[in-house]
């Protein structure tokens, strides 16, 4: 089952092939070499590596971020590089939600669906244009945090 927690990027730094992105808070990661569910021991870091690819290229200091501890646990944390934002995504505040969703009356009915509990999870995809000229659009609802993240490219 998904632990997630909202933390905010104090810190971004690059290099050739991932983002570590330093956070206000502690993320708990493998410690051991060998893992046996009967004998965890973790380490609690403050910074989390992410593939240097979109969306997490576009994420930058005081963003913040909805992680789940449950998939990080079992990575040691220099020793994996996430890549999916099922485990780590940007986290929109209720403001933010609004600008996104104030544009698409695809993306409000998504967002209303969820909000009254119609929706237990999901995506919201909306891809538009020509290949010349394209936007892709996608809204993330977490059934389990009742959260929504977004990322759009143009």
């Amino acid at each position: 089952m998904p632990d997630w927690r909202i933390y905010t990027i104090k810190f971004v730094q690059e290099n050739h092939s991932s983002i570590k992105f330093g956070l206000d808070g502690k993320i708990r990661y493998r410690a051991m070499l060998r893992w046996s569910e009967h004998d965890p021991f973790y380490n609690y870091e403050d910074y989390i590596y992410c593939v240097k690819c979109y969306p997490f290229t576009t994420y930058k200091t005081d963003d913040k971020l909805e992680i789940d501890l449950s998939s990080t646990e079992c990575w040691k944390p220099i020793s994996y590089k996430f890549d999916d934002v099922d485990v780590v995504r940007k986290f929109l505040s209720p403001t933010e939600l609004s600008n996104v969703v104030s544009a698409s009356s695809r993306l409000q009915s998504f967002v209303s669906e969820a909000q009254q509990g119609r929706s237990t999870e999901g995506e919201c995809l909306i891809l538009e244009g020509n290949m010349q000229n394209w936007k892709y659009e996608r809204l993330l609802f977490n059934k389990y945090t009742g959260n929504f993240s977004y990322e759009s490219k143009k």
